[in-house]
Parts: structure tokens; sequence; C-alpha cells
């Protein structure tokens, strides 16, 4: 394609010329027949090539420049459509409106197309908004539950404790450790500090350790001294006891 845009006038704007056509389209002296190749060979309508050629004079564009400008105007005009072949949203008023959106980018109406996609993400942004407040809601509805269930276990531990049945204790600290919500932190330290003291009084020394060491994790994250301070001690006392253990051992 011939990429000359100077008219025979030589650099006269073909948009005071007697073209009426032209002036119509263009203020760059593109003859029409070379827009219509134009119009063919980037495979867009004309109205939308009208459109090209009015960003083009509004940012000012030299002529020399205009055939690389078109081109790449002419790409992202196409990219943009084939967006449109797939539609994620159930919304039928979005999938409408993007519709909508989709035929006046076809004609070069950019103008009206900003406007439907405002409207179209309008709408998604509202639903959004209703989602995530409803979300929250059953959030705090399934941390109740959670917070319930864990008390729950708790009482059992407890109700296990006073009958000296330790071990089963020490299940029912656990099943709460299991219930509480990931963010209940120092709540999660403290049954399974609870649940290795069970053990410990049973001499299950070795699982009593492993949970002391877990609560202990937990409660230097958070920046609980006292508790840090009293599993150090159980878990020293754990480890002097298997040491007299040894030497009791060794010694019969």
């Amino acid at each position: 394609m011939d990429n000359h845009f100077e008219n025979k006038d030589g650099d006269q704007n073909i948009a005071q010329g007697k073209n009426p056509i032209a002036k119509q389209i263009n203020n760059y002296g593109v003859p029409p027949e070379t827009l219509i190749s134009y119009a063919e060979e980037f495979g867009v309508t004309k109205s939308a090539l009208t459109s090209f050629f009015k960003i083009l004079e509004q940012e000012q564009v030299p002529s020399w420049e205009l055939d690389s400008k078109l081109r790449e105007i002419a790409e992202r005009y196409r990219e943009l459509l084939r967006r449109f072949q797939t539609i994620s949203s159930d919304d039928p008023e979005v999938r409408n409106l993007k519709a909508q959106a989709k035929g006046a980018i076809e004609d070069g109406r950019f103008a009206e197309a900003e406007e439907l996609l405002a409207q179209a993400r309008e709408r998604d942004r509202e639903a959004v908004a209703r989602m995530k407040a409803v979300i929250a809601e059953q959030q705090a509805a399934l941390e109740k539950r959670q917070l319930s269930e864990a008390e729950s276990c708790r009482d059992q531990a407890i109700l296990q404790q006073l009958q000296y049945h330790h071990v089963k204790a020490a299940e029912f600290f656990k099943e709460a450790v299991v219930a509480l919500p990931e963010e209940r932190k120092a709540e999660r330290a403290e049954c399974l500090g609870a649940a290795g003291s069970a053990l410990e009084r049973v001499a299950r020394y070795a699982e009593a350790l492993f949970l002391f060491k877990q609560s202990l994790a937990i409660y230097r994250e958070i920046g609980n001294r006292k508790k840090e301070g009293w599993l150090l001690n159980n878990i020293s006392a754990i480890y002097y006891s298997s040491e007299n253990r040894v030497l009791w051992a060794r010694s019969d």
C-alpha cells in the first residue's frame, strides 16, 4: 500500500479542499480510496477508521507517523474486540451492556463504549460489595460456631480431668485446638498447653513435650512472656524427669 499521505496540492489540508467525503473523514490529506484500502487491510469498519483519524488529530500526530500510529490503534482495536468474544459474567445485564459496548467500539463510538463499560463495571462493583457483606456475615457466624464448639470441647476436657481421665482430657483439649479459628492464637496455645499438662500427669512425657513446644512457639509469637516462662518450666521439668529416669535405670 502507498503510505504517502500528501495530496496533489502539496501540504494543503484536504479538509480545506473540495472532496466532501475526505473532509468528513480526516485532516491528513488521505484520498478516499486509500481510506477504504486501510479499512479493508486493518479489518475495521469505516466509521471506526474515522474515529482513528479523530484520535490522531486530537493528539496532533504528524503525517509522517500516521501509518504506524494507525496500525497501532487498529491492533488495539482488534485486540479489544477479541476480548468481547468471551464474556465471563453470569449477569445478563452485564452481558448485554458489554454486547452494546462491543457494537459501539466496532462503529468507532468510543465515548459511548466507555459509558456502557462503566455501567457494567459499576453493576459488578455493587454485586461484589453485596457479596462481600454476605461473606463477612457468614464468616462472623462461622467463627461464633467454631468458638462454641471449642468451648464444648474444653468443657468435656475439664469434665474428664475431674474424673482423673487425663488422656481423654488431653484429646478433648486437642479437639478444641482444631475447632478454634486460626487467628485465635492465645486460646490455641492455652489448649495445647493444657493437653500437654494432662499427658504429663500420666507420664506420657514425649507427647506432653511435643504439645508444650507447640504452645511455646505460639506464646512467643504473640509475646506472652508470662505463659512462655510457665511452659519453659514445664519443659525443663520433663527433661529433668527424663534424666533422672535414665540415672535410675542405670543404677538398677
